[in-house]
């Protein structure tokens, strides 16, 4: 543990157990999508829609829109696919020079033991998010940044689920993918198809969009749930 981190877990510690109503309040934010993701992803379809009023032209706001999606989702791929090629970074919680003291009912954390904490795809993820909503709306995208930064980041260092440099590699991370897939060229090759299928048929096209926003809301909680079910009766068939 770098003295960066340490420093600044210390000092965050040291508010832990002394309310239980603090510590059950930071722990219900951290655990709640709801409360995480769903009030960002709620801005996206609000984006969506807004120049529909006035008869103006959707197409610039909806490309963006498209392409921080995407980007997202490819945001946590790469903090994932980093966590497992570079060396495992124990979760603060569980470094034993820390003399960590856990918030009341922080138990969830157990179940991140055996998972890097290093790079954040929490913050991959909704940096990600908050960076795209810049090129749509300068202020919605500011409060997304902040919302991000307090709501999200600052619980899962009070818990001892991340240190801060697993949060600003993983926002960094977001931060850059976001910029490089809403660039002009970018941004058009990837929300073309996706625009393309809205004008030839609209209801696929929204019932995928509300998979893909949902999913994404729900931190892919899910999917990865269906996907580890599916992984796990592969290697039982084949073992077998």
């Amino acid at each position: 543990m770098n003295s960066f981190d340490a420093a600044i877990l210390e000092f965050v510690n040291s508010a832990a157990q002394k309310s239980r109503f603090f510590d059950l309040v930071v722990g219900h934010i951290s655990w709640n999508n709801l409360l995480k993701s769903g009030l960002i992803i709620s801005f996206f379809w609000w984006a969506w829609f807004k120049d529909n009023r006035n008869g103006g032209d959707p197409t610039t706001a909806r490309e963006h829109i498209l392409a921080t999606l995407v980007g997202a989702i490819v945001s946590v791929g790469f903090a994932r696919a980093f966590a497992q090629l570079l060396l495992f970074r124990q979760r603060p919680f569980l470094v034993t020079e820390l003399h960590w003291v856990p918030p009341f009912k922080s138990e969830g954390t157990l179940a991140l033991e055996k998972w890097s904490a290093f790079p954040s795809d929490h913050a991959a993820l909704l940096f990600s998010l908050s960076f795209g909503l810049l090129f749509i709306s300068r202020r919605l995208g500011i409060f997304a940044m902040l919302y991000t930064l307090v709501v999200v980041c600052l619980p899962r260092i009070y818990l001892g689920v991340h240190a801060p440099t697993d949060l600003l590699a993983g926002g960094a991370l977001g931060v850059g993918v976001a910029w490089i897939f809403n660039a002009n060229g970018n941004r058009q090759r990837i929300s073309t198809p996706a625009l393309k299928l809205l004008q030839q048929s609209p209801g696929v096209f929204y019932a995928g969009m509300f998979l893909l926003t949902y999913q994404t809301a729900d931190m892919f909680e899910h999917l990865r749930a269906i996907l580890s079910a599916t992984s796990k009766a592969m290697s039982g068939l084949s073992g077998g």
